[in-house]
Formats: C-alpha cells, sequence, structure tokens
C-alpha cells in the first residue's frame, strides 16, 4: 500500500437499511422484494397533498448505534432537503440532516493482531431516506425503476479520513457490519445492498498534514472488494503523481472482474445540493430519560464480551473473538457451556467440527446447531470415550437428517467405541503395514507423523477405534528414537 514518498488516507461512507416495519416517512413495507413497485404509499410516489411522519422505531435504532459506539446523541432531531437529480427518487430531493447530525464524535475499534486495538474516528451519522433502483437490460433500450426501495430508512455513517491502510478500512466495515447486526438494527445482507460502503481516498508525501485531492469509490457492498478496490485506487494515485500528473476529484465505481476502478461522473459540489430545512418536518426533542432508557437496555457488546469469554472461561483470545463475530454465536456457546464445564472443548467443537462439518454439507454451520443438552450429552460421551469425535459427528449428521435424539441416532448407527486390545492391534496392523514408510519415519524421530498414523487407524476402524487408546498402543509397540 505504501510507497518510499506517498502514504493513502482513506475516509468511509457507510449506508446501513435500518429493519424496521415501515419506511422512513411513509407507512409502506419495508421490505426486500424481487417484485418490483409493490411496497408503496402514496407519499414514496410524491402525490401532491402527502406528507412526511417520522418513524420513531428508526429514530430509537439509530440512536442505540451511537450509544453503541459512544458517540453524542443531538437532543434536537431535524431533517434537511438535499436537492438532487436522482431518476428513481419521485420527489427530486432527498431528506437527510446535513446541518444537524443526530450522532457525532464515536468510535469503532479495530483489533490489532498482536494485542489491543486501533480507534476509527466516527465523525457522524444521520437519518436519511434512500432512493429507489434503476435497472438496466430487462427491457431494450430502457431503464425500469423499482421504487420498492425509496424511503428505506438509512443511517449513514461517515468516518474521519484517519485510515492509512486498505486493511484497516475493510475491517473498519467489517466490524461496523457486525456491530450492526448484533444490535439487530439491521439484517446486514450485503448481496441486497442492507450495507453499502463508499470510499474516499486520497494520497500525501509521507510527513504531510495536509490531503491530497480526494477520489470517491461508491456502492461497495463486500469486504473484500472494497479491499481490492482501494488497493487499486492507491496505486493509480501514486502512479499518476509520480508521474507529474493531477488526481481528478470525482467519483468512481468498482469492477470486480477486472479489479480496477473506473470513472463513473465527476464529483459533486456541497452547494450543488441547495441544503434548506424540510419545512414539512419540525424539530423533534429527545429527552435525556428516553437516551438512558436505551443505553441501559443495550446488549453487552462484542468487545466486552470477547473479554468476558477470555477472563471467565478461560479462552484464548482468538477463540473469544471468534465466538463473538455474532450474538447468536456467542449466545450458543454460553448456552453449552452452562451445561458442559470444559470451556475448551465446548469452543473447539462449535468452531471446528460443527464448522466443517457444516462445509462438507455446503450449508451455514447454525443449521447444524441442536439443542445445547443434547449437545452437552454428546459431548460428555466424548469426554468418557464412549464415542470419538467422528461418530459424535455422525451422531449429530444423523439428528439433522433425521429429526431424532442422540440415543436413537447411536442406535440406528450401530455406534460404540471400541476399546478391544485385539481389535485395536488388528486395526494397527493393517495400517502399519499398508503405510510402512511412513511408520518407518515416525521410528526413526518424527513424531509429528503419530497423529497421521492414528488417524489412520480410526478411518480403517470407521471411526470406532478410541483414538486415545491407539496412541498408547503405538507408544507400547512402536517407540520412536528421540
Amino acid at each position: 500500500m505504501k510507497s518510499e514518498c506517498w502514504e493513502p488516507v482513506i475516509g468511509l461512507e457507510l449506508h446501513v437499511q435500518l429493519n424496521t416495519k415501515s419506511k422512513l416517512f411513509s407507512p409502506a413495507p419495508n421490505q426486500y422484494t424481487d417484485i418490483p413497485n409493490v411496497h408503496l404509499d402514496t407519499y414514496d410516489l410524491a402525490i401532491p397533498g402527502t406528507l412526511p411522519v417520522l418513524n420513531r422505531i428508526a429514530l430509537r435504532k439509530a440512536i442505540e448505534f451511537g450509544l453503541a459506539i459512544e458517540a453524542n446523541v443531538s437532543p434536537i432531531v431535524q431533517f434537511d432537503r438535499k436537492s438532487f437529480f436522482y431518476p428513481d427518487l419521485p420527489k427530486g430531493y432527498q431528506i437527510c440532516q446535513y446541518h444537524n447530525p443526530l450522532l457525532i464524535d464515536g468510535v469503532i475499534k479495530i483489533p490489532k493482531e498482536e494485542s489491543g486495538y486501533t480507534e476509527v474516528d466516527i465523525s457522524s451519522a444521520h437519518l436519511e431516506e434512500d432512493a429507489g433502483k434503476s435497472i438496466h437490460g430487462i427491457i431494450d433500450e430502457y431503464t425500469g425503476i423499482d421504487h420498492n426501495r425509496v424511503g428505506t430508512p438509512l443511517l449513514e455513517i461517515v468516518t474521519s479520513p484517519c485510515m492509512n491502510s486498505a486493511d484497516t478500512a475493510a475491517e473498519c466495515f467489517r466490524q461496523i457490519h457486525q456491530l450492526v447486526v448484533w444490535l439487530g438494527i439491521s439484517d446486514g445482507h450485503l448481496h441486497e445492498g442492507s450495507l453499502r460502503c463508499d470510499a474516499n481516498i486520497s494520497v500525501r508525501k509521507q510527513g504531510q498534514s495536509a490531503l491530497g485531492t480526494p477520489v470517491e469509490i461508491k456502492n461497495v457492498n463486500s469486504f473484500r472488494f472494497l479491499r481490492e478496490a482501494m488497493e487499486f485506487e492507491v496505486s493509480r494515485q501514486i502512479e499518476l503523481l509520480n508521474s507529474g500528473e493531477q488526481v481528478t476529484r470525482e467519483t468512481r465505481t468498482y469492477n470486480s472482474r477486472d479489479k480496477q476502478t473506473r470513472t463513473m461522473r465527476s464529483k459533486e459540489e456541497i452547494p450543488q445540493y441547495r441544503y434548506i430545512p424540510d419545512p414539512d418536518l419540525p424539530p423533534i426533542t429527545v429527552s435525556t430519560d428516553e437516551i438512558e432508557k436505551l443505553r441501559n437496555a443495550l446488549p453487552e457488546l462484542p468487545k466486552p464480551r470477547c473479554d468476558r469469554f477470555v477472563k471467565t472461561y478461560g479462552l484464548t483470545p482468538k477463540f473469544a473473538n471468534q465466538l463473538t463475530s455474532s450474538r447468536q454465536l456467542a449466545d450458543y456457546f454460553e448456552d453449552i457451556a452452562n451445561q458442559f464445564q470444559d470451556f475448551e472443548q465446548v469452543a473447539n467443537w462449535i468452531l471446528h467440527d460443527l464448522k466443517g462439518l457444516a462445509k462438507k454439507k455446503q450449508i451455514k454451520p447454525e443449521e447444524l446447531w441442536i439443542a445445547p443438552p443434547q449437545v452437552a450429552k454428546i459431548l460428555g460421551k466424548v469426554q468418557k470415550r464412549q464415542l470419538s469425535r467422528t461418530q459424535a459427528l455422525d451422531v449429530i449428521n444423523h439428528m439433522f437428517e433425521h429429526k431424532v435424539e442422540p440415543n436413537e441416532a447411536e442406535r440406528i448407527l450401530g455406534i460404540n467405541l471400541s476399546s478391544d486390545f485385539e481389535k485395536i492391534s488388528d486395526w494397527i496392523l493393517q495400517v502399519t503395514e499398508s503405510n510402512a514408510d511412513v511408520l518407518n519415519n515416525y521410528m526413526n524421530g518424527n513424531h509429528k507423523l503419530l497423529d497421521y498414523l492414528v488417524g489412520q487407524v480410526v478411518k480403517v476402524s470407521r471411526g470406532r477405534a478410541d483414538p486415545s487408546l491407539v496412541k498408547d498402543h503405538f507408544y507400547e509397540k512402536y517407540s520412536p528414537k528421540d
């Protein structure tokens, strides 16, 4: 990202669709659908005589986000009109909060790999209504307009230009996505446009404080694509400056196929928007009591919960961070941990075993989640060596496929973990005869090969061999050199 002379400076603007039942200023359903123009009200279509009415649930959700990032909440909620040609917004102007943003001076904390956090300043966040959607290519030589999205409540989140790498900016995008889903204020479906990101990028000589000419990359809805777009744009600007050319202030779009940004339009200036206070929406007062009630009702947030998982359950920071990547996952872990006290085994089971099985089945891991008491029972049998981990996964899979209890799944599968010395010896003999070279390398001091040999014995036994007993047998019969 950095050259010897230049450094990038990045700020983000994120648009979060709030998951209210109705739109920001009309009673029309706030729903995603593939059928165009079905979720509309007379106000959405700008029928003369119709007036906006603020959705107070959208306001509450926006404030909850502000409290979660420790922002200051404006006690007076005011709205402005932003005049701009939107072909898919019938009023011809957008209602937003330019002069008095609802939230200012928040912070997003990004975990560092080694320890600690990088703080990203959230300069402001405000409510605004979304425009509709222009659809190209369905009708030859025409553009279709879908107004379903018109009036969807958006929370626009603006960071300060404080990030100096694409990795940091992409992780900021990821952390905000995690937080809005965790709070339950947005579904966070990137592919549906529930969360979209614009990146403002400039480069400057290292050591300088003044910013270079910014370029905006518009509407990116993927963490990976955002990183790629920013990396390309930084390289493009540095190449221009090194060749003696100037960077043009403009809005660009990212093409993920060729991994390049391309000119979309010249960048509009603030006066072009002709902001004025909206005469149809009087200011609204938010009391201190209302704000404190919302603050007290906030769920435990990802960072404090991650820290608590390390302290309470003795998990590694890596495990704790993975388990708190979603509120649903964190709840599932704790529900099992309350009934089975080997917390590391619970974490391993969720993050590795179940995740691996879900990947093989090409489903989401949560689709394999069974009731915590059942998981505790299965893990207890693994701990007592009544089931191997492979057999336990077979039980889970059978329960998922046939909707039966653990005992019934074991009975149908005919599962039992063998500790019979003769059977284990026979399985070991089969493996050592077909893996003579591996056995020889192991006995000559390559201790890491033991896990492979034990795994092969478990495979030959179709999961019936107790891995710990197999390992003991290897130690007894095939003593490796030091």
